[in-house]
């Protein structure tokens, strides 16, 4: 995140893989120099994950003053050839296939359809990007947890066949180095919401948590009154958002509740096995709620997760 509630965004490149992003806030403008990062490493505990230089004076600081309007003279990245993004403000794509992008999108909006406490909360967070090749893949399924009363998601994290994930995070979830991330669900229309925070099209954000250790895994039951007195609970739709390892963009998947996609789907690995760390082609089925239908994802759970996950317990209830 580079700054909040952006207008008015351009991004410019050098052929030395120097960005700048310009944009309108607080009735001025600013000039971002962003540099020295691309793609993401493997989780690791010994070497940091990559992560760029940032000059908000617009070169003085770094490259000299008024060196941002030298890079967006001889900018040489041109129309965005990549895959498809989430969130999307301005992309473009470099003649060797560097892509980069600018994404923004309301992280930090409290659980539960909760409302914003503050300004920092409801705002729309500017974020940048710097990546070549494939996107990170977040997929999420779902099917129903104690006996069809709620609904419930598992899925997976993972960037070219790595799984995504740290090696700490605080009391309430947030990741304590680089390498964390949470995936932030929103939730459409609930029924039983009639009071909070409503995004653009009648979203509310559900719950954020965080991808496990050592899998990247994750699962959650979406039940009413999570976080106390409110109102989140099962909607007409389900979607997730998640910041890119490193500098990789963000990713989005969006999809409907239980009983539309079934269990499966995966390509294989060489030793047989699903390959986990792609999307799926999954089969599209027709189910209402049955103990038969539930218990045929417990083993795609489990076999995700492992044992000693708290969702493969969670995949039997």
């Amino acid at each position: 995140m580079i700054d909040r509630n952006a207008t008015h965004v351009s991004i410019a490149v050098n052929s030395d893989h120097r960005a700048v992003v310009s944009y309108l806030r607080g009735g001025a403008w600013h000039h971002v120099l962003v540099w020295g990062a691309i793609n993401a490493r493997p989780p690791s505990k010994s070497v940091p994950q990559v992560k760029f230089r940032l000059d908000y004076s617009g070169g003085y600081g770094s490259f000299g003053s008024g060196y941002w309007k030298q890079i967006v003279k001889h900018n040489v990245c041109g129309p965005y050839t990549g895959p498809a993004l989430a969130w999307k403000v301005v992309a473009c794509t470099t003649k060797s296939g560097e892509n980069w992008a600018v994404q923004s999108w309301q992280r930090g909006l409290p659980n539960s359809g909760m409302k914003p406490h503050d300004s920092l909360q409801s705002a729309h967070e500017l974020q940048v990007s710097h990546w070549t090749g494939p996107l990170p893949v977040l997929w999420l399924k779902w099917d129903w947890v104690y006996g069809g009363k709620y609904d419930h998601l598992y899925g997976k994290f993972s960037y070219r066949d790595d799984a995504v994930h740290g090696f700490g995070n605080n009391g309430v979830g947030n990741p304590t180095d680089s390498y964390g991330r949470n995936i932030y669900v929103d939730t459409l229309d609930p029924p039983a919401w009639t009071t909070g925070y409503r995004q653009a099209g009648g979203w509310m954000r559900f719950n954020g948590f965080l991808a496990h250790n050592p899998r990247g895994n994750f699962c959650a039951g979406v039940f009413k009154n999570l976080f106390g007195p409110s109102p989140a609970g099962a909607g007409q739709a389900y979607r997730a958002t998640a910041m890119g390892p490193g500098v990789t963009p963000v990713v989005f998947w969006q999809g409907d509740p239980p009983g539309t996609v079934g269990p499966g789907g995966f390509p294989q690995r060489p030793d047989g096995l699903p390959n986990y760390n792609v999307l799926p082609n999954p089969p599209v089925v027709n189910w209402s709620y049955t103990k038969a239908h539930d218990k045929a994802y417990e083993p795609e759970e489990q076999a995700i997760s492992g044992r000693g996950d708290s969702c493969y317990a969670n995949a039997g209830r």
